[in-house]
């Protein structure tokens, strides 16, 4: 079964990684919703991929300089998409000691079990350290597979890899290995979907939710 999983919500129809976003994901469908975390100056965890808010929200506002009540304006903090959205939560936590912030505000949410944490090796050894039995998306790129040591060291449920240099014979490693897989970087046209069906993907990450929902869905009714 095809897990359909909206990249910073609906980035195409909302400013991306803000809670209209992830609420219309929600509402579209969506089985799960990735996001971007950091913190601000003074430790509050809340949406943003960027260092700063020029990209999205023309400000020249450097976030780790600056305290959450200036930038609540226009950034959720975590704590409010914790409460606001009851589908997955892919976690995506970004910056030095982000980790550390986000976990007990999800705790104390409730939030936890249906959380999964996705990033780079380094991000998902602090993850790990702080919640031994988190799930874990562990992404990579590239057309070799992460060393076995990791693999037993991180222990992930989901290896999240970019479809665009995927090796073919890394997803008979990753089944072997009993790990699930998603493709992203990301599934935002139909052929790139068709692609991933015919391997045998169960997870797409896409920027335009309402084209490869209606897409899965169409070929799912084949």
């Amino acid at each position: 079964m095809l897990t359909l999983i909206a990249h910073r919500g609906t980035p195409r129809e909302h400013p991306e990684n803000t809670l209209d976003s992830l609420r219309h994901a929600q509402t579209l469908g969506a089985d799960a919703v990735e996001f971007d975390v950091r913190t601000t100056r003074d430790g509050v965890p809340v949406l943003l991929h960027d260092t700063d808010l020029g990209r999205i929200w023309g400000r020249p506002d450097v976030l780790a300089e600056t305290d959450h009540a200036d930038v609540a304006d226009v950034i959720p903090a975590l704590a409010d998409v914790a409460a606001d959205i009851a589908i997955t939560l892919i976690v995506d936590c970004k910056g030095a000691g982000t980790v550390a912030r986000a976990v007990p505000v999800l705790r104390d949410a409730g939030a936890l079990p249906r959380c999964v944490f996705i990033g780079q090796a380094d991000v998902l050894q602090e993850v790990r350290a702080e919640l031994p039995d988190a799930r874990l998306a562990l992404s990579w790129s590239g057309a070799s597979t992460p060393p076995p040591e990791l693999l037993a060291q991180l222990r992930p449920e989901i290896m999240n890899v970019r479809w665009a240099d995927l090796a073919e014979s890394s997803l008979d490693t990753y089944r072997a290995a009993g790990l699930t897989t998603w493709w992203t970087y990301t599934i935002d046209d139909v052929d790139a979907l068709r692609r991933a069906l015919e391997l045998g993907i169960t997870g797409i990450i896409t920027n335009d939710l309402p084209l490869i929902g209606a897409a899965a869905a169409s070929a799912a009714s084949r």
